[in-house]
């Protein structure tokens, strides 16, 4: 179930409900509930290869912003939605990946210098199933590359606005990742 709050709006399995919804309003809700139902979970899993513990947070920040940028400017003026919301998807993951890395950094400095009160303790992740391993295992700007193209079914060319490198570099990325795929396969 995808339940979204926005505002006085209520958006629930693609279901929208307001007391006071101008017609403007509801024409951007059902355009927004459209889009959720259609791009939620392949955004989600595009956000998870840089943060897995904040990627539905940062899809639904991305449809918000989304939502309040259709709300002021001409709808128009987003010529692809989905590759917005990608694109604002990856640039907020590694925004809050920099972020904890630095944060991260910082604790180790001061870390290094206070005497360990607890015995830290080494946490094992659940097994995935291989092919989600297999996919961590690839190298950033190949997954980057690979996840929107597979899922969210996204040309080269916005792929590679996304990525800010050209169609043919998406393209490139794009095969080498399926080769190293089916290579670990065998």
């Amino acid at each position: 179930m995808v339940r979204f709050a926005i505002g006085a709006v209520s958006v629930v399995d693609g279901n929208t409900s307001s007391g006071a919804e101008t017609m403007d309003e509801r024409v951007a809700n059902k355009h927004l509930t459209a889009l959720i139902e259609k791009w939620h979970a392949s955004l989600v899993l595009f956000a998870r290869q840089w943060i897995e513990a904040e990627a539905e947070d940062i899809v639904q920040d991305a449809f918000l912003r989304y939502l309040k940028k259709l709300r002021k400017d001409d709808p128009k003026e987003i010529e692809n939605p989905a590759a917005w919301l990608f694109r604002v998807v990856r640039n907020e993951s590694v925004s809050r990946v920099r972020r904890r890395n630095l944060i991260n950094r910082h604790s180790e400095k001061i870390g290094a210098t206070q005497k360990n009160w607890f015995e830290p303790q080494h946490e094992q992740k659940l097994d995935a199933d291989e092919l989600a391993d297999k996919l961590a295992a690839l190298p950033m700007e190949l997954r980057e590359v690979l996840i929107p193209r597979l899922w969210g079914n996204l040309t080269f060319e916005e792929i590679g606005n996304i990525t800010e490198t050209s169609q043919s570099s998406a393209h490139r990325r794009y095969h080498e990742a399926l080769q190293i795929l089916k290579d670990s396969f065998r």
